[in-house]
């Protein structure tokens, strides 16, 4: 029992046949740092008094001992000893040997024999430069020792690499290397060489050394392809050939997937040509590195030839090749390829979704997701294509399900996916939910911030949109090129001229954005919508940019809208000098505004001009989402199976709200009834009308247009909306339309 001390039945410790209380038993082994405790079961009568053997037990703490310090040579007791890889110094004795630091284990370094504390030892290495016997050692700082010694021989560094990657061989593979010992290696070699003289050194100085060996050559090339976008791959390429170097088989896989990113196919062609001018025979890598690289350029003919080589082939080897189709844009073969493959992954369901969305195929984008959910959980990048899909088609219930699935998996909440998520909501009409998902965001980033101010403008709330972009300069986030385009289209939308011209004269200056075309357009729209016709086209004619197609057809629209045929026509004339493709848009545009002032014999030229080009307008098309699928209607569709209710249901309705087409509107020249029956049967009002024979009463009703409402469209929604008390949210090609109770968000400003 410790001394003067007495132990209750329930609080005390046996060791050795010693009785201690539980307190000294804790003191006396946290002092002498043993752990070989050992613990008795409760005897059935405690032992009163130990004090002798307590005694003699304590002495043996401090006597007898056979360590000695490293350091000074003197014995060292328990209660003093410090052990560091099997050493023992005195406590006093443990300390920095320049500064005279006190350190502990966790904060020291050995070099020659010395015991350095973190601090003057990097302080120390930086003044003289020894690398020699450190027992701690990052792999940059010893290549940099190597590659600055005057006297550098490439055969001693491949030694260097050889101790490094633990082989024995000349040439080491690579897949002997193990990755990620070789990525660590080939990033310190990377950062090392930043330096032009290290470089300079290793790679152009090998005219009186030998050249560099392939491995080191291949361990620059693979840290720089990690580096999209970067052409020194293939500048160590020429180098490699300049110094009579022989490229391997991984060689020319690190310099293919480098030319994959480059701006052009004309280097992967070369080098290409190289491998079969050396001999190489394509191994499975390096054909996959070539088919990769011809798919990101859209180069079928070439990704098939190599595809059609390989004696053997993997599920990277069909990704690939599908990915070449869906990137040319041609999906029915991109399909057939992924029918055929014997086995895919989820890069491969990826591809195929988002070649859909690419090529505006939304309804088979959306059910490829679906068809995934069989095989494989989607990824990030794959919900993010399955939410732009949603976005497009307006299936916000398809949409709120995804983020129910985001939601459920938290490796799954990044920005990525909650741009989307934001981008989805506001596309499909509910800006609320979208203010929901970016209000929970912590740590909101310029993307985030741009996906809510493109929502926002879209839905005309442009002074909501300033107020967002003012939050977004208040956390010091600095705009880009769209968030500047969102602003600006906000405005347009609100007719918020005063803020708008702000913003664009100052976002060079202010954040360093140079005008792109888009913005002279959106700038132009503002001022056209406003009425500042005189002004836009002025902007137009001296804008430093050559002005496209879009920018002279969005300076026509605004004519229309102002009904100033003057300026109509003088828009006119320098459209015909631009000789484009898209010719019978900027003619409908014209017929529409002869129509709406009724010069219906300038209307028939413009038409007989239309046909001799043979390029027809656009097609009307709407499409609504009813109990998670969604329909599409065309104008005057006869296709849908339930095409006769809909007409009878539409004629019910018309008859109802007192409709009488607008025939003025119409931009052919036709008889008064056959123009009134052109108009009504718009595909959105058989949208409408296929939404209230399906929906329940008071349910809000959503729909998607490819083309712009016309008058005549928005004046019936929102007569719809006040007799049948709907709330119904129309997006067109350019905004969101939300009618209520007979009036509609734009305030008839669109």
């Amino acid at each position: 029992m410790s001394v003067l001390s007495r132990s209750q039945l329930s609080n005390y410790s046996s060791y050795e046949g010693v009785v201690y209380c539980k307190p000294h038993f804790d003191q006396l082994f946290k002092m002498t740092g043993s752990l070989n405790k050992s613990f008795e079961g409760t005897p059935r009568t405690a032992i009163a008094d130990r004090s002798i053997e307590l005694n003699t037990k304590m002495s043996s703490l401090f006597s007898g001992t056979q360590d000695k310090c490293i350091a000074c040579d003197k014995k060292v007791y328990p209660l003093e000893k410090v052990a560091v890889d099997e050493k023992l110094y005195h406590k006093a004795c443990f300390k920095c040997s320049h500064g005279g630091c006190v350190i502990s284990p966790s904060n020291y370094v050995a070099h020659e024999q010395r015991l350095y504390c973190r601090h003057h030892h990097s302080q120390l290495v930086k003044l003289k430069g020894n690398f020699s016997k450190l027992d701690r050692y990052d792999p940059s700082t010893v290549i940099k020792k190597f590659f600055r010694e005057e006297a550098f021989a490439c055969g001693f560094v491949h030694y260097i690499l050889q101790i490094f990657l633990n082989s024995g061989a000349d040439h080491p593979p690579i897949t002997r290397i193990g990755a990620p010992l070789f990525d660590r290696f080939a990033h310190s070699l990377l950062s090392s060489l930043q330096e032009p003289q290290l470089r300079e050194n290793l790679f152009d100085n090998h005219r009186s050394s030998p050249p560099p060996p392939v491995l080191l050559w291949n361990l620059m090339m693979r840290a720089y392809s990690k580096l999209r976008h970067s052409s020194e791959p293939i500048n160590l390429f020429r180098r490699m050939i300049d110094a009579q170097a022989k490229p391997d088989e991984y060689t020319f896989t690190f310099v293919i997937t480098s030319c994959a990113h480059q701006d052009t196919v004309l280097c992967g062609q070369v080098v290409h040509g190289v491998t079969v001018k050396n001999g190489n025979v394509l191994n499975l890598y390096m054909a996959n590195s070539l088919i990769g690289m011809y798919a990101a350029f859209a180069r079928v003919g070439d990704a098939c030839e190599v595809f059609d080589e390989m004696s053997k082939t993997d599920v990277f080897s069909w990704t690939s090749l599908v990915s070449a189709y869906a990137k040319n844009g041609d999906m029915l073969k991109a399909g057939e390829v992924f029918r055929r493959m014997p086995l895919r992954n989820d890069v491969t369901w990826a591809v195929m979704i988002s070649g859909f969305v690419s090529s505006g195929m939304y309804t088979e984008a959306l059910g490829y997701f679906h068809d995934m959910f069989r095989e494989f959980k989607p990824n990030e990048a794959v919900l993010v294509c399955a939410l732009s899909t949603c976005a497009n088609l307006g299936a916000f219930d398809q949409g709120k399900w995804i983020h129910g699935c985001i939601d459920s998996n938290r490796a799954l909440q990044s920005s990525n996916t909650m741009t989307a998520l934001i981008d989805m909501y506001a596309k499909c009409g509910r800006i609320d939910c979208a203010y929901l998902v970016f209000d929970k965001i912590t740590k909101r980033d310029i993307h985030n911030y741009t996906s809510m101010i493109s929502g926002l403008s879209i839905h005309g709330r442009g002074e909501e949109t300033i107020c967002v972009f003012q939050r977004m300069l208040a956390e010091k986030l600095k705009p880009n090129d769209i968030t500047i385009l969102g602003v600006l289209n906000g405005c347009s939308h609100s007719g918020l001229v005063q803020h708008g011209s702000s913003i664009f004269y100052s976002m060079e200056s202010s954040w360093g954005v140079v005008p792109k075309i888009e913005h002279y357009g959106c700038y132009v729209d503002l001022l056209g919508r406003a009425g500042y016709l005189a002004k836009a086209f002025g902007i137009v004619k001296t804008m430093p940019i050559n002005p496209d197609v879009v920018v002279w057809r969005t300076l026509l629209s605004a004519c229309r809208i102002h009904s100033n045929l003057s300026f109509g026509e003088r828009v006119i004339s320098y459209l015909e000098l631009l000789d484009c493709g898209s010719y019978s848009g900027t003619k409908v545009l014209l017929s529409n505004l002869y129509a709406s002032l009724g010069k219906w014999g300038k209307v028939s030229q413009v038409r007989k001009m239309m046909g001799k080009q043979k390029n027809p307008a656009d097609i009307g098309c709407s499409w609504i989402e009813v109990d998670g699928v969604v329909h599409e209607f065309r104008v005057s569709d006869v296709l849908h199976p339930q095409i006769a209710e809909i007409r009878e249901k539409l004629g019910e309705i018309l008859k109802r709200v007192g409709y009488a087409a607008d025939a003025t509107r119409v931009s052919f020249d036709l008889s008064e009834e056959d123009r009134e029956q052109a108009v009504a049967w718009h595909s959105e009002k058989l949208a409408i009308a296929y939404g209230l024979m399906n929906t329940a009463s008071g349910a809000s009703i959503r729909i998607m247009k490819n083309l712009w409402t016309c008058e005549d469209c928005h004046a019936l929604l929102k007569t719809i909306s006040k007799v049948y008390d709907r709330e119904i949210v129309v997006r067109d090609r350019a905004r969101f339309h939300t009618f209520r109770r007979g009036k509609c968000s734009c305030n008839d400003y669109w």
